[in-house]
């Protein structure tokens, strides 16, 4: 609807205007067709459309943020406390200033979303808590990943990186061992720690058992298919 020239007062009495009105250019513009308001646009696609950088002072209170297209700088003095951040693409923080605290409880991304912070500086997690890594078993790795990726593989128990071709294991902790002795009859044997069929080697006085047809492991304990003699000493090497 085109804005009429204003002759006499600008709104009745009740406050209530029927065509869409702009102060000083688009400085200001009142779409009274939709219900919404524009700073520095005309172009007003929610209740609030700001065209340029928002300053906010104070507290930013939002249950949901539907982020399409973030490019320009958001600086909050205040604290900045969102339920969810929504993107249907990437979330691309080029630089986000927060100068007292940030609280984010989900952000939900059906894309990547990429922190890239200028030449020469980090992305740091200030905690003193942890970081926890992207979990899954073997099977739900993904293939092709990007060269770099870390995960942790909850099947293997140990964290792994793509190189570029394919996931390989990064081996922290040094190899320890545990020495059990048969009894004849027992199967089931308790372990220090919990592992699995491939984390461990058994060996029965010296000689290397063939991992599931000889043994498997589940959590703590290691189940052979024939009992140990009370003579054999089961030695146990965690990988």
């Amino acid at each position: 609807m085109a804005i009429n020239r204003i002759s006499g007062n600008i709104l009745q009495d009740d406050l209530v205007r029927g065509d869409n009105l702009a102060f000083q250019g688009n400085l200001v513009y009142i779409n009274v067709t939709d219900t919404r308001v524009g700073i520095n646009t005309a172009f007003t696609t929610h209740t609030l459309t700001v065209q340029g950088d928002t300053n906010i002072t104070g507290n930013l209170y939002a249950g949901a943020i539907d982020i399409d297209n973030a490019t320009a700088n958001s600086l909050a003095v205040g604290n900045i406390a969102l339920g969810n951040a929504l993107t249907g693409g990437n979330l691309v923080i080029n630089s986000l200033v927060v100068n007292t605290t940030a609280q984010l409880a989900n952000i939900t991304a059906l894309g990547n979303i990429a922190l890239t912070p200028s030449a020469g500086n980090l992305v740091l997690f200030d905690t003193t808590s942890g970081m926890v890594l992207p979990t899954g078993n073997t099977l739900q790795r993904p293939s092709p990943a990007p060269t770099a990726s870390f995960r942790y593989n909850s099947e293997t128990q140990r964290l792994e990186y793509y190189d570029g071709s394919a996931w390989q294991n990064i081996s922290t902790a040094q190899i320890t061992n545990q020495t059990l002795n048969g009894d004849g009859s027992s199967l089931n044997y308790s372990l220090d720690k919990a592992a699995t069929t491939t984390s461990v080697l058994i060996a029965l006085n010296g000689v290397l058992q063939i991992p599931t047809l000889a043994y498997t492991v589940t959590g703590n304990v290691l189940t052979f298919t024939e009992a140990p003699q009370s003579t054999d000493v089961i030695d146990v090497r965690f990988l």
